[in-house]
């Protein structure tokens, strides 16, 4: 079930990545300024990620933050889905996103070191 369940939140990670430059790519009506916004949202996403919630994040946080910031992760990747236009593809990323991070938390965020936790 762990392995199961991790391999689903590698690819929510990826989805989650993939929302975000969907919606920037139809941000404004300038061809180049959508590229550069389809390259650079999802590379800031990725940054958050890896500096907050990621397993071996360099600045991990508490239990607390680090499901907030998801929830708003995964909330702005479905929200903005819904505003391309893809309503039920950004609902399905956000309620599977949330019931994976549910399950995760009950197993324990496997990865997570408490060591290395910083409070909020």
């Amino acid at each position: 079930m762990r392995a199961v369940n991790l391999a689903l939140r590698f690819l929510l990670e990826l989805c989650l990545l993939a929302a975000f430059a969907y919606c920037a790519a139809g941000a404004t009506g300038s061809t180049a300024a959508n590229v550069v916004l389809a390259i650079g949202v999802p590379l800031a996403v990725g940054v958050v990620w890896g500096l907050f919630v990621a397993p071996r994040a360099s600045r991990p946080l508490s239990t607390v933050p680090w499901v907030g910031l998801q929830i708003v992760l995964f909330g702005l990747g479905g929200l903005g889905l819904a505003s391309r236009g893809e309503q039920t593809l950004g609902a399905i990323l956000f309620v599977v996103a949330i019931a994976n991070l549910a399950i995760l938390v009950a197993l324990g965020e496997p990865g997570r070191s408490r060591e290395n936790v910083t409070k909020l």
